[in-house]
């Protein structure tokens, strides 16, 4: 196993958000709790120039021009000089031996690009939100491979995913992808996956490389769901056509 002075100097964990909230503070000190020398860097929308992290150690904000995830993602890899960069979204935060785990194994699987892992409710989400990420997983709206993140029974598994609210991966790969697509504006981690997978990146999928993810709740879900793009038309269009199924055999 690495050491863990080892692992801190070596990653950069790269976390987006509008501003900064209570959720984002939340995240940035459950970090802080495992891993006390990690570089943080913190790509918003908006910040006052004196906040709750100016001048703290290893911890760097940097303002997007553009609210794009895809942008601000790139933004932040731009901004690391490490071999390997984290991706965690503002709204979860890591469990013990998050990046241990995932290091170790790209440490000594070269020929992996990157790792993800199991997503867990917020300890106080609520019925709705738990019923909402049921929901989201189905096989109504998302494959079969992305119901991986949700299910506590899954093994350790080669994967062709990169979910970008939890990933650990080598920063050479990719820079060598060119990024994110800064035109796509959700569901962009699908298209880097396919652009990884496609240019030889492998993926493993680590159940202890787990997060906990806050899920939204009813209005913001349903919203965020309409505004998809063309990767998630097709799971819209089979919803709408099983609701409506639902509704003739009601009527």
């Amino acid at each position: 196993m690495l050491e863990l002075t080892y692992i801190q100097n070596n990653v950069t964990i790269i976390i987006p958000s509008r501003t900064i909230d209570f959720l984002l503070e939340k995240c940035v000190a459950e970090i802080r709790k495992l891993y006390n020398s990690v570089k943080i860097i913190l790509i918003l929308d908006e910040y006052e120039e004196n906040n709750c992290f100016s001048n703290i150690k290893n911890i760097e904000v940097y303002k997007s021009v553009n609210r794009n995830m895809s942008a601000k993602r790139n933004l932040g890899v731009n901004k690391a000089n490490t071999k390997y960069i984290a991706f965690i979204d503002s709204d979860a935060y890591p469990l013990k031996n998050w990046l241990e785990e995932a290091i170790n194994f790209l440490e000594y699987n070269n020929n992996y690009s990157a790792v993800t892992g199991l997503w867990h409710n917020f300890p106080d989400d609520s019925l709705e939100q738990q019923c909402l990420r049921l929901v989201r997983f189905s096989s109504l709206f998302t494959h079969e491979e992305w119901r991986l993140l949700i299910n506590p029974e899954g093994k350790a598994q080669e994967c062709k995913m990169v979910p970008t609210s939890n990933v650990i991966m080598k920063k050479s790969d990719y820079d060598t992808i060119g990024g994110m697509n800064e035109n796509i504006f959700l569901a962009e981690d699908n298209d880097f996956s396919e652009r990884l997978i496609k240019n030889g990146g492998k993926v493993m999928y680590l159940p202890p490389v787990s997060i906990y993810h806050r899920e939204s709740t009813f209005i913001p879900y349903f919203k965020k769901l309409y505004s998809m793009n063309y990767y998630y038309s097709n799971m819209l269009i089979k919803g709408k056509m099983y609701i409506y199924k639902i509704i003739k055999l009601l009527i």
